[in-house]
């Protein structure tokens, strides 16, 4: 492969859209199902001739127990991070590793924009299934965010984590 090439790269890009779209499709099935969406499209009650189209809600009351258990096992341990050393004097180690670990899991227990993007990987997780869950990172001071509508506010959380923004999203260089 040959990575230099721009019309390669561009090529392998929109070949991985492509082989995407149809679990794209079948990932948007299912979160409308989770919304509270019926199952068939007007056009398939008409033509499947369908009396009764309406969602009870079973799926969204089993992510939402599958969220509880998620929250549970990974949110509401003692630590999120453990550091042990073996480094250093032997009867020092322990005190070594017992304070870095209460210094990373200090900061960690106070970042909220930790504990929600862990959050929303979890949802990720109970409603599609094991599967990478890829974060797509920039520097904080290349990015600018300009809202229109529909954007919650008075809350906590941080714009930067949200995986679905409805508004625009300016980009623009920064050398600083």
């Amino acid at each position: 492969m040959n990575w230099d090439d721009a019309r390669f790269c561009d090529m392998l890009a929109y070949q991985a859209v492509i082989d995407d779209a149809p679990r794209g499709s079948d990932r948007a099935k299912i979160a409308n199902c989770a919304n509270g969406l019926p199952p068939y499209t007007a056009e398939e009650v008409a033509e499947n001739q369908i009396e009764v189209n309406v969602n009870f809600l079973e799926m969204t009351k089993s992510l939402q127990e599958a969220r509880l258990q998620f929250s549970n096992a990974f949110l509401k341990q003692g630590n999120f991070f453990r550091c042990a050393t073996d480094m250093g004097s032997p009867n020092k180690r322990q005190e070594y590793s017992a304070t870095v670990t209460t210094s990373i899991n200090r900061i960690l227990k106070r970042s909220i924009q930790y504990f929600e993007s862990y959050r929303a990987k979890g949802g990720l997780v109970c409603l599609h299934g094991i599967a990478p869950v890829v974060k797509f990172t920039e520097p904080y001071h290349a990015r600018k965010m300009t809202c229109r509508g529909s954007a919650p506010t008075m809350t906590e959380l941080s714009a930067k984590e949200l995986t679905i923004w409805p508004g625009l999203q300016n980009w623009r260089t920064s050398y600083t």
